[in-house]
């Protein structure tokens, strides 16, 4: 088994960074961007790609990364036959070399069509789990991004950026506040602010 049974520190961190995501948009984003128009497209795609894309991803971890098992005998026989040369060999995983095929020493495992070893996975990435690691890539952006559209389509249309600048900015009095806070909203709507700040 070449996979990590516990997610490496690196898949652990992802997990609980993709979970934090999911549990914010369930608590803030959700129930805010519920009824807004702008937002059904991207919750529409983010529901519908996030199960596959945890199914990708707990594939991509299970399967076989397409591991080539140890081969004493061949070996033995290959060697003292002279059909196989030292060269020939990966002493390390007890096998005559493949090509495109490399060791991982990250999960001790030689692996056909080796790609990677991956961290975020637990897993190395070979000929068995390479098409469920880009599923998981591709459905991970495609979430990624619908989340980034609805946070800051969120962010613009409650005006939680002119909220922040007002209280960033340390103005001398409270009526000076005011004009100041007048002024960016309006600049926000499109207006010059002139008339709200007067």
């Amino acid at each position: 088994r070449a996979y990590a049974v516990w997610p490496t520190p690196h898949g652990a961190l992802a997990g609980a960074c993709i979970a934090l995501a999911y549990l914010y948009y369930g608590m803030v984003l959700g129930p805010r961007t519920w009824y807004s128009v702008w937002a059904a497209g991207a919750r529409w795609t983010l529901g519908i790609a996030t199960l596959p894309m945890v199914a990708c991803f707990l594939l991509a971890w299970r399967c076989d990364p397409g591991m080539i098992p140890p081969q004493p005998e061949a070996v033995v026989v290959g060697v003292a036959s002279g059909e196989l040369r030292a060269e020939d060999l990966l002493a390390v995983a007890v096998s005559r070399k493949f090509a495109r095929a490399k060791y991982s020493r990250m999960f001790s495992c030689y692996v056909a069509r080796f790609d990677h070893d991956c961290p975020w996975i637990s897993n190395a990435v070979g000929a068995g789990n390479h098409a469920y690691f880009v599923g998981f890539v591709t459905l991970c952006t495609v979430c990624l991004v619908s989340w980034d559209y609805t946070c800051a389509r969120f962010i613009f249309e409650t005006g939680m950026i002119v909220a922040a600048a007002a209280r960033c900015v340390q103005f001398p009095s409270a009526r000076l506040a005011q004009a100041g806070l007048a002024a960016a909203v309006a600049m926000h709507a499109g207006g010059n602010g002139t008339d709200l700040a007067a």
